[in-house]
């Protein structure tokens, strides 16, 4: 009935913060536990910020590592060409050697052949010749070949020290890119190292969280209790609780009032809807009613970008809504007038709480003096989220919100 819940808050994590104690003692009354459950939200709710940062560290680093990693496997795709490089340049060296070899085998040749004819004087030569042409031939011949031959091995000295100067440097690369690699991998592992105590952090978040949802999940229970000692536990028709009377309670439902599926099908404060309210609580059907029964569309009831924005307990709507345009040229009116088609606000003063909104739908003059006729949500002991109506005398006190 009086325990409205009123926009996200989420239980997210909490670092290294004592949850607040909770006293064994009984309950002085019902509005001490929405005191403490509030200092409890409120301590999560510092915490949802240094929460969000550890997640924004834990995605930097992980960014961070995802980085290291591309750059590790492109040094690596560079260490695997480098490599094969030198394997190539290995196997051309090595061809290389055999062909010096194999040029030394002909260079050999020839020069023996060389050295035989050089045992013969040019003497011996011309008079072996046919002609002196032939000897002059002859003699170009052996010139043509020492030149040939001086410039195969001169060649193939040069491809070899190219070749091992290529590898030479091919080494040194592979070396930069190995130490490179190296360095990747130590930053790599402290980025890691970082990761783990950051997520290690939120783990403990997490522990704590769940302990200050148990403790508040406890004081949900005694608040019940208590209501349940002030008003009396399950359905009852009329009551009174100090100067509040009513009567006429009807079974209550889990959905009526018009209010749509997609918010009372669902269980209580499981669905947040466009006011930023919960699902199924007086504040979020009142809400509905006055915009989609009524049809008073004001800027501070327009959507989830203008909603109520923490504001919107029952108990908070008199000071939140008094004077604030309501769309068609006026404001919003705040008093103590009852009027069919607004909404009454039982403040937290009278049925402890965060008080209660109801929308009414008539005002009936009775003998006893004057009566609302009102519907809601959320009225019972334990709050249940169900829809009802009942008629409540109008007494001091009361607050009336004209849109």
């Amino acid at each position: 009935m009086k325990f409205n819940k009123l926009h996200i808050r989420q239980a997210l994590v909490i670092v290294t913060a004592l949850l607040i104690t909770i006293a064994g003692a009984a309950p002085a009354g019902a509005d001490q536990f929405d005191n403490q459950i509030s200092a409890l939200q409120q301590q999560i709710a510092s915490y949802q910020a240094q929460a969000n940062q550890l997640k924004s560290q834990e995605n930097t680093l992980q960014n961070a590592i995802d980085a290291l990693v591309a750059q590790e496997n492109a040094v690596q795709a560079q260490i695997d060409q480098l490599q094969i490089k030198l394997q190539q340049l290995q196997d051309q060296i090595d061809n290389t050697k055999k062909e010096i070899t194999l040029q030394k085998q002909a260079i050999g040749v020839n020069l023996r052949a060389m050295y035989v004819e050089g045992d013969i004087t040019p003497l011996e030569m011309i008079a072996s010749s046919n002609s002196l042409g032939n000897f002059i031939d002859k003699q170009a011949d052996r010139q043509t070949i020492e030149n040939s031959i001086q410039q195969s091995l001169n060649k193939v000295k040069a491809l070899q020290a190219d070749l091992e100067k290529k590898q030479a440097e091919a080494k040194q690369n592979l070396a930069d890119q190995q130490s490179a690699k190296n360095q990747l991998a130590a930053q790599q592992a402290q980025q890691a190292s970082l990761l783990a105590q950051t997520q290690g952090q939120e783990s403990a978040y997490e522990n704590l969280v769940s302990q200050s949802n148990s403790q508040i999940a406890t004081l949900r229970a005694e608040q019940a209790a208590e209501f349940a000692r002030l008003l009396g536990t399950g359905y009852h028709s009329s009551g009174n609780y100090g100067s509040l009377q009513w009567k006429n309670l009807t079974a209550q439902v889990p959905c009526g009032g018009g209010y749509p599926s997609y918010y009372c099908a669902y269980g209580q404060d499981s669905v947040v809807d466009e006011w930023q309210l919960y699902n199924r609580e007086c504040v979020s059907y009142a809400a509905w009613a006055m915009t989609y029964r009524f049809g008073f569309s004001d800027p501070v009831l327009a959507g989830v970008s203008k909603g109520f924005h923490g504001n919107g307990n029952a108990e908070d709507w008199p000071n939140y809504l008094n004077g604030a345009d309501n769309g068609r040229g006026g404001v919003i009116v705040v008093d103590n007038s009852p009027a069919p088609h607004t909404v009454v606000i039982i403040p937290a003063a009278m049925i402890g709480g965060v008080g209660h909104a109801a929308v009414v739908e008539s005002v009936n003059q009775q003998s006893d003096g004057e009566w609302l006729h009102v519907s809601q949500y959320n009225w019972n002991s334990p709050p249940d989220g169900k829809y009802s109506e009942l008629d409540l005398k109008v007494v001091a006190g009361l607050i009336f919100i004209h849109f």
